[in-house]
Order: C-alpha cells, then sequence, then structure tokens
C-alpha cells in the first residue's frame, strides 16, 4: 500500500515521530511520537493547506512515497 508525506526537505525521510512528540499535532499530545501520512498525494496537499500560516508559503517542500506491505 502506498502512503504520502509532505515535509521540509530537511524532515521528509525522517520516521520517528519526534517532531510531533515535541510539539503535538492534528491527532497526537506533546509528548506522544506520530508519523503523519495520506493515502493519496491530494490529501497529503490537504493536510499541510489546512494548518498553512501566511508565513510559511514560500517554504520549500518536499513530497515522499512510502510502500507499506498490507497483511
Amino acid at each position: 500500500m502506498l502512503f504520502y508525506r509532505i515535509s521540509s526537505p530537511k524532515y521528509i525521510d525522517d520516521l520517528s515521530g519526534n517532531g510531533a512528540k515535541q510539539y503535538g499535532g492534528r491527532w497526537n499530545n506533546k509528548g506522544t511520537a506520530a508519523v503523519y501520512l495520506a493515502t493519496s498525494r491530494a490529501m497529503s496537499v490537504v493536510e499541510v493547506l489546512v494548518h498553512l500560516r501566511p508565513e510559511d508559503l514560500d517554504r520549500d517542500y518536499s513530497l515522499a512515497t512510502f510502500e507499506i506491505e498490507s497483511s
């Protein structure tokens, strides 16, 4: 199954969940590690846009694709 992630290029391959753990996120409390992935490219864009601040519009973003086998 394919999953997608949009992030700054610096953290695009970081799947530790430490950023969400440090700051908290939409679906996790501060102190709980989480990795946010989407099931489509479009949904990954929407997940970023819904929280995007105007000052972040000029930042660089990368899109990564991850294949995870389901059982």
